[in-house]
């Protein structure tokens, strides 16, 4: 059986190893959930497995802690069923504070942005893997 990852960032270095770990996951609209009485952003994903030999998927969970606010672009957020497939985590420090802004950028330029108190991010896969046929394409640009 196949150990589940399990990261926690809670500076950029660490938001790093997660957003490689993330790239190419698939989201739903209807999977990503701001709780904003806890302050917590929750996305649901179908992680590719970079660590693996083989081809293959796991669902995964990212947690955001401490939220302020969050905000979007490029995303049809009244369709709950769009895909959305991520490409990146980045973070953009506050000049004024120890927040700033943690930027999930998706394929076709689909943006979100959160305001957080300060990074404190988790991903773990909740479920077994699965094989796929699908590889995730980056052609050149």
């Amino acid at each position: 059986m196949q150990k589940r990852l399990k990261l926690l960032a809670e500076d950029e270095q660490g938001l790093g190893v997660i957003s490689a770990a993330l790239q190419d996951a698939i989201t739903r609209v209807s999977d990503i959930n701001l709780n904003k009485n806890a302050a917590t952003l929750t996305l649901v994903t179908s992680r590719f497995m970079r660590e693996s030999v083989d081809a293959k998927r796991v669902k995964s969970t990212l947690y955001f802690n401490n939220v302020l606010a969050l905000r979007s672009r490029g995303i049809m957020r009244q369709d709950p069923d769009a895909y959305l497939v991520l490409l990146a985590i980045e973070y953009v420090g506050s000049k004024e504070g120890p927040g700033g802004t943690i930027k999930l950028l998706f394929a076709g330029g689909g943006e979100l942005c959160a305001d957080a108190e300060y990074i404190e991010a988790r991903l773990v896969d909740i479920a077994a893997s699965r094989a796929t046929k699908r590889m995730p394409l980056h052609p050149d640009v």
